[in-house]
């Protein structure tokens, strides 16, 4: 595993997970949301930035990228990778992450300018199984002729056996 892409609804603990293996395996992790938006003011970035940085990304030897995102612009990196983790967290944990994380954010004074709005439509648009299976169809659709392995996680313990497992 060198060229990794973890993907999971929102609240499913995509960047809990990145962080753990980035420190476990040493390869520098990032966040698609990071290259999506120009600033933490959810300011979405042309489609050519979007692909110009992630271009960048994929061109490095090890890297881990986590995120949500299964759209054309992330076809080059979902065509490139080796692991392919897949996140299947309760939906229902999800909404309650998404909302407990605004809440956190909110009470830190976090720079991420999101507002409950925002918040809400974000769980009723792409926290659902719906989303969950659109986006695992277009990860196979996109992910080329280098046969990724495929790891799907349902849980917290999954998650702790996974990496406890990784040399």
């Amino acid at each position: 595993m060198k060229k990794i892409f973890i993907f999971g609804l929102a609240g499913s603990g995509k960047t809990t997970l990145a962080k753990k293996l980035s420190e476990k395996l040493k390869i520098k992790s990032y966040d698609l949301d990071d290259i999506f938006f120009k600033n933490n003011n959810y300011k979405k970035r042309s489609e050519q930035d979007k692909k110009k940085i992630l271009s960048k990304i994929i061109k490095n030897k090890k890297y881990i990228l986590e995120g949500a995102h299964t759209d054309d612009w992330t076809s080059s990196m979902l065509k490139k990778v080796d692991t392919i983790i897949i996140l299947k967290t309760k939906i229902s944990l999800c909404k309650i992450r998404v909302l407990k994380r605004y809440i956190q954010r909110k009470l830190s004074k976090n720079t991420r300018k999101e507002s409950l709005i925002g918040v809400l439509n974000l769980i009723a648009k792409f926290v659902n199984k719906k989303t969950l299976e659109e986006s695992i169809n277009q990860i196979e659709k996109y992910k080329g002729n280098n046969k990724p392995k495929i790891i799907i996680i349902k849980n917290k313990k999954e998650i702790t056996k996974f990496i406890n497992n990784l040399r």
